[in-house]
């Protein structure tokens, strides 16, 4: 028997990780970090003989710190870290690259085989919290959580809770996960500001039609310009609408730009057994929503889908916030809420 299931593990800190998840985006890993981390997951568990399936993942985040100089409202750049140096003695080369410190919490959706005790799944959830402490996210490396000792068991204890019990106990498991913000995917948003740059009569009249990715791009910014008004007043207007100040550009996984080429045909590949195919990153916008404004549990957990035929190989939420939405650049939100392949 077959059992689906959550797996909740709070307050997790990483140190190190790679903040810039695109050319778009730095201040928190991918979504995408999140995936590969619960697949690697999956394996470790495997090897562990724990018999679970992880089928989608949650992200709530609490603390972020990117590692960052510079002081108030100028320019800021990453902290760099020296290379050790060469077997000749030379110094090495300068890589730059962007690192954070981040505390967050992961909601699972799991499936079991058999039937499990409230003891056997206390026992489930810690061992796996203990894989998990082994590997890494996006680079970085895994901690002991700070709030052991000092926090109620409920925010620090990682928990395994049957699905159905979980869902009726959402309107009060939602708020142990506060202060925090899911990520969503708002591409709904991407159609709405291409059809406002439509009706804009100078897009019309002098400027060739917009395309999408000049709506993702105006999505991306915030411009602010001034108007004085008759009376000699200035008032500075921006183009970011109220409430908008959580919206930011996503990389949602990865499209293809080549053909399939056959396992072992591609030198230099990581893997001489898998299909090798050139990809690139595949941006969409997303939102960072407080947990307590989710009726629903699986409109922020995400899941992988692939299509070779169009060559999309991304991650969606298992359910959208906004049901009469349809995404803008890539095919429309799926409607299975199940955990089911």
């Amino acid at each position: 028997m077959t059992q689906t299931d959550y797996l909740l593990l709070p307050r997790l800190r990483v140190q190190n990780a790679n903040a810039i998840s695109g050319p778009f985006t730095h201040g928190f890993p991918s979504i995408t970090a999140f995936m590969g981390l619960m697949w690697a997951l999956e394996r470790k568990c495997a090897q562990a003989k724990i018999e679970i399936q992880f089928k989608a993942v949650g992200v709530i985040a609490h603390k972020t710190q990117e590692l960052i100089a510079g002081e108030g409202y100028g320019a800021k750049a990453f902290q760099q870290m020296r290379r050790p140096v060469s077997k000749k003695g030379e110094s090495a080369p300068m890589q730059e690259e962007g690192r954070m410190h981040l505390e967050f919490s992961l909601l699972f959706g799991v499936k079991i085989i058999g039937y499990l005790s409230e003891t056997e799944r206390s026992e489930m959830a810690h061992k796996i919290l203990e894989i998990l402490q082994t590997m890494r996210l996006a680079g970085g490396i895994f901690l002991p959580s700070a709030l052991f000792g000092a926090a109620p068991s409920y925010k620090v204890i990682p928990r395994l809770i049957q699905a159905e019990r979980f869902e009726k106990d959402w309107w009060k498991e939602k708020y142990r996960l506060l202060p925090g913000f899911a990520l969503i995917e708002r591409a709904d948003l991407l159609e709405e500001r291409f059809q406002a740059l439509l009706k804009k009569p100078e897009t019309e009249e002098k400027l060739p039609k917009p395309t999408y990715l000049e709506a993702f791009l105006s999505l991306c910014a915030v411009r602010s310009w001034a108007v004085t008004h008759e009376d000699g007043k200035v008032e500075w207007q921006s183009d970011r609408q109220k409430g908008a100040g959580w919206i930011v550009p996503i990389s949602v996984g990865y499209g293809a730009i080549g053909p399939i080429h056959p396992a072992g045909s591609v030198r230099g590949a990581r893997d001489s057994k898998t299909a090798f195919r050139a990809v690139e990153s595949l941006q969409s916008i997303g939102e960072w929503r407080s947990p307590h404004r989710f009726e629903k549990i699986s409109a922020f957990l995400w899941r992988a889908e692939s299509d070779a035929e169009k060559g999309l190989y991304r991650c969606r939420n298992l359910e959208s916030v906004f049901p009469n939405s349809e995404e803008a650049l890539f095919v429309k939100q799926n409607d299975s809420l199940n955990f089911d392949d």
